[in-house]
């Protein structure tokens, strides 16, 4: 329960788990950076925990890890709702997406719901019925690009005035100070090149060896340093056994240190073949100062249109992207490593997504602040 004396706003974010993803990424980040003279925070993990629920504990925010089995879990929903009464919010964050959840806790708590939308997948016709209800009780949608603000209204037929675009941002001050474990190779030596995220097959992971086979034909000398996990790895693992890729691509397996990771790329490559809301270590990459190779579509275009050593190439076109690669090696080996943290910066700080989130909090809340 609330402290009466406690003039805070009590916010409730609620999240599918604490395992690493932009999504999750950028709630951590928004966490260390958030005002808690004036709001007072409670994150929810509807399945499990992880590295990002551990380091927003560890900030001395009060977390709970509900661990649902599925996502039609009637008795999850139940312990959910009674979680919330017990908290006694007043305003819910739900960034989970999880079906018929949000007419639930309104009904419950009746306190004004936000979501954010991170991405768009059409859901199954039972799915989007539930998503239907859900949208209509929501407050307001929070679209990470104008990319999702715009397919949200035309899948939800959801008025675009009452859709906010709020950008995720990353904490530039960790890539203040990005030089490189190693330096800039010469022209000699092999291109290193990233590939970070979830390793599934929307994710792209199997252009990895594609791309890679186009690079030695090509004639050029590079590694594929692959960072993360997922359903997918195996079979990756076997293509480039296959193809003869698995002397040039090193699965490094999940990392938590994602500048670590940059810091000895020359190059990032992302291979997206669904249409991404945003791509947060697409702005990681670029703070870092590393080039970045991207396949078109989704948000990437509002990331990538005026970021300084970017090239982006249509869907699915790893031949392309390997040419682009060959032809601009000159221009990745002589980059100004500056350029894209001050870009990032300008751009897509978190501290602005920090502002523009808590001034929406305080509007849509049922309490003033002091």
């Amino acid at each position: 329960m609330k402290n009466p004396t406690n003039n805070k706003i009590r916010v409730i974010q609620i999240l599918s788990g604490g395992n690493i993803g932009g999504a999750e990424r950028s709630v951590q980040w928004f966490a260390e950076l958030a005002d808690r003279s004036r709001f007072d925070y409670f994150f929810i993990f509807i399945y499990y925990g992880g590295p990002i629920e551990e380091a927003i504990a560890s900030l001395g925010y009060p977390t709970k890890i509900l661990m649902w089995k599925n996502g039609i879990s009637l008795i999850g929903r139940l312990k959910l709702i009674k979680l919330i009464l017990d908290l006694d919010p007043d305003l819910i964050h739900d960034h989970s997406q999880t079906p018929f959840t949000r007419v639930l806790l309104k009904l419950a708590a009746k306190v004004p719901i936000i979501t954010t939308q991170h991405g768009i997948i059409r859901p199954s016709s039972f799915q989007w019925l539930f998503l239907f209800f859900d949208d209509i009780i929501t407050s307001l949608v929070i679209a990470n690009s104008n990319f999702i603000a715009q397919k949200h209204a035309q899948l939800f037929r959801r008025p675009i005035s009452k859709i906010a675009t709020v950008h995720m941002g990353i904490n530039t001050e960790r890539y203040k100070e990005n030089s490189h474990d190693l330096p800039l190779g010469g022209d000699v030596e092999p291109i290193r090149i990233a590939y970070i995220g979830r390793l599934e097959e929307l994710k792209g992971i199997f252009h990895v060896p594609l791309l890679a086979k186009e690079l030695m034909d090509l004639g050029e000398k590079f590694t594929i340093n692959i960072a993360g996990d997922g359903p997918a790895r195996k079979a990756c693992e076997y293509l480039a056994h296959e193809m003869g890729m698995d002397g040039c691509i090193n699965f490094l397996g999940w990392k938590s240190d994602v500048k670590k990771v940059l810091s000895t790329s020359d190059i990032l490559v992302f291979l997206s073949l669904y249409e991404e809301g945003f791509g947060l270590v697409l702005l990681e990459a670029i703070a870092a100062g590393v080039p970045v190779f991207a396949y078109s579509g989704g948000g990437v275009g509002e990331i990538l249109e005026n970021a300084p050593y970017t090239w982006v190439v249509p869907k699915g076109n790893y031949k392309q992207m390997a040419e682009l690669i060959v032809i601009n090696k000159k221009i990745i080996r002589k980059r100004d490593t500056l350029a894209g943290y001050q870009y990032v910066k300008n751009h897509f700080d978190i501290k602005q997504t920090v502002q523009k989130l808590e001034y929406i909090y305080s509007k849509y809340s049922q309490r003033t602040l002091p």
